[in-house]
């Protein structure tokens, strides 16, 4: 079979020139060398590290704890936040008027709430998984936003409900961008 020559000049290459004569539309790698892209075949030359694990790892060892992000860090700054703030909007206005004298049941519920929507930051010392802990975390700002739809909510033009609604964004926030989330 006769293939026409190659014109003259300069010869392309890279993937998209195929082996002149050779089967398939990539053509065929030289003989004894492996298609381009391709590591070698056979035992490894380059180095001390045979296969196995990655180098510091072992079937019993986890993977490190990669280091604090700026999610993180704005996770427990809203998370913070989103206590704070439910504490002071449960005490506006300042006198007795204020949740913590009218409503005292919903006012500890919100506080509650707001402290159990902390739990991812306390994921390490609590020694349980990220996980976990955003899913306690999700739960606490849930039960906060039961309660600012159900007392917040009706009054939200108010100083107390628009303080109020900034702590359950700040906790639904925190809480979204905590590690270990699920969602």
């Amino acid at each position: 079979m006769n293939h026409p020559a190659p014109p003259p000049g300069p010869v392309p290459t890279g993937p998209w020139v195929a082996n002149q004569g050779q089967p398939g539309p990539m053509g065929q790698p030289p003989q004894g060398q492996p298609p381009q892209g391709m590591p070698p075949q056979g035992p490894s030359t380059g180095g001390p590290w045979a296969g196995g694990y990655p180098q510091g790892y072992s079937t019993g060892s986890a993977a490190p704890a990669p280091p604090a992000s700026r999610t993180t860090a704005l996770a427990t700054i809203a998370l913070l936040a989103g206590v704070v703030l439910t504490a002071l909007g449960l005490s506006i206005p300042f006198d007795s008027s204020c949740l913590w004298a009218t409503s005292l049941a919903w006012a500890i519920f919100a506080m509650v709430a707001a402290l159990v929507s902390v739990a991812p930051l306390l994921a390490g010392s609590a020694g349980k998984s990220p996980a976990t802990m955003w899913t306690v975390g999700a739960v606490g700002a849930g039960a906060l936003l039961l309660f600012w739809v159900l007392v917040a909510l009706p009054g939200v033009t108010s100083n107390q409900g628009f303080v109020l609604t900034l702590a359950t964004a700040c906790a639904l926030a925190g809480v979204w961008l905590s590690p270990g989330r699920r969602l």
